[in-house]
């Protein structure tokens, strides 16, 4: 089984999430094309059959707590953030044992 990544950017108030098979080298194409400093703060390893179903489950989910503009959400709160990704995946997960 392959495996990919979705992830968690920010520029300190504002946090984009994405799906990358390499979210390292994802960080530094988003860091050239922005003026605020970009850190990676979270990976959550994935099968690689389902990254684009989670990934939208997730921007659905987010978009009801934050404010999107773009791909970016803002002025978010990263502990919602990682639960609601972590909470959609496990229940992705789950569904895919039983």
């Amino acid at each position: 089984m392959d495996t990919t990544y979705i992830y968690i950017i920010t520029d300190g108030e504002n946090a984009k999430v994405g799906k990358s098979d390499n979210p390292e080298k994802r960080l530094k194409e988003l860091q050239t094309g922005n003026a605020n400093h970009l850190t990676l703060v979270l990976t959550f390893p994935v099968p690689a059959d389902k990254v684009f179903s989670i990934e939208k489950q997730c921007h659905d989910e987010l978009r009801l707590q934050f404010e999107k503009r773009g791909e970016w959400f803002k002025d978010v709160l990263l502990f919602d953030i990682r639960n609601t990704i972590f909470a959609i995946i496990e229940s992705n997960l789950t569904l895919q044992i039983d």
